[in-house]
């Protein structure tokens, strides 16, 4: 996930603290159906190990969650009802949610 080369839309939105955020680091994963933005980074933090985060975003840009892993990515987050898994090899299968990019499936619960 980290290996290609950034684009032009592998950046964070000024409202997410960029502090310890490798920049170089940043890939945009997608959007969902709600109009929400992911992303992957990786954040060093002073005395710990290199942290590697799945961000997101919500639509109107007011507010936002990270959830990290020492030296790999969270296999879940939680942001109020919606839910975000990470799936290494997504397959036809993969039905417990809306696909966002080659890697998220997402729930969002009313």
């Amino acid at each position: 996930m980290f290996d290609g080369e950034q684009s032009s839309d592998d950046h964070l939105p000024a409202l997410v603290s960029s502090e310890g955020v490798q920049s170089e680091t940043v890939r945009h994963l997608g959007s969902d159906s709600e109009g929400w933005n992911y992303y992957a980074a990786k954040f060093e933090r002073e005395g710990a190990r290199h942290l590697q985060c799945i961000v997101v975003v919500v639509s109107d840009e007011s507010d936002w969650v990270s959830g990290c892993g020492d030296d790999r990515l969270p296999e879940a987050i939680a942001f109020g009802t919606t839910q975000i898994a990470l799936v290494g090899q997504m397959s036809g299968d993969d039905t417990t949610g809306e696909r966002v990019g080659d890697h998220l499936l997402v729930t969002h619960s009313k």
